[in-house]
């Protein structure tokens, strides 16, 4: 019989999971809910961190943005006590993307840095190569280029060093910079702090435009 419950979490969860990405949020918040009280009964721990987590992104979806952090703490609080550093990355992302949508800056950087730190304390280049792109978008939204500039360089090194599939958009971004900066500048802060020539005109795209990084998928964890 607790094999039987255990699989009906797991059933509840899909079901929810099947209603928000067909934006049937009444039904997919039921679906969650009782997952999240079964997994409680049940002393499922992870299982209530994946509808903590999934809870707030169907908050978010809802453009309900306190509720939305709250779940994602208590998510993140979660996956602290359990000594889950990459989980803990992955909530911080999603509060910086909340925040991000918002426009409120100075916490999406908070947050996008908490993410960036605990996916490098993992080694998980891919989601730190993320969170630093992130990093970018908001100061160059400030209006800070050079800090801007400093983070998508960072990007565009994980992705050389990892050969991570994020070239395109990074590429991008840093054109975009370039555009904004100047070109001479582009240069010389590329030269002053990498100690290498800039990526050339023809890997920097003139007419490609960065993808919004504050998109998220609403069905599944990052």
């Amino acid at each position: 019989e607790n094999r039987d419950e255990e699989t009906a979490v797991h059933i509840f969860h899909a079901l929810g999971a099947v209603d928000h990405s067909e934006y049937l949020f009444e039904e997919a918040q039921s679906w969650y809910q009782q997952a999240l009280g079964l997994a409680d009964r049940l002393g499922m721990t992870g299982q209530m961190v994946v509808a903590f987590h999934h809870l707030g992104l169907l908050a978010q979806a809802r453009g309900i943005p306190d509720e939305a952090e709250e779940w994602l703490r208590v998510a993140m609080e979660y996956r602290e006590q359990m000594g889950d550093r990459r989980g803990v990355g992955i909530e911080a992302r999603q509060l910086g993307v909340i925040h991000h949508e918002h426009g409120n800056l100075e916490m999406a950087y908070h947050w996008y840095d908490q993410a960036r730190s605990a996916f490098e304390q993992v080694n998980d280049p891919l989601r730190a190569a993320r969170a630093c792109g992130q990093l970018g978008m908001v100061e160059e939204e400030r209006g800070n280029l050079p800090n801007a500039l400093r983070w998508v360089a960072h990007t565009y090194r994980l992705i050389a060093d990892h050969q991570l599939p994020m070239l395109e958009p990074v590429t991008a971004h840093l054109s975009r910079l370039r555009e904004r900066m100047g070109a001479a500048d582009f240069r010389r802060w590329w030269l002053d702090n990498t100690g290498a020539e800039p990526p050339d005109n023809a890997e920097l795209s003139d007419n490609a435009e960065p993808p919004d990084d504050k998109e998220t998928n609403t069905a599944n964890i990052p």
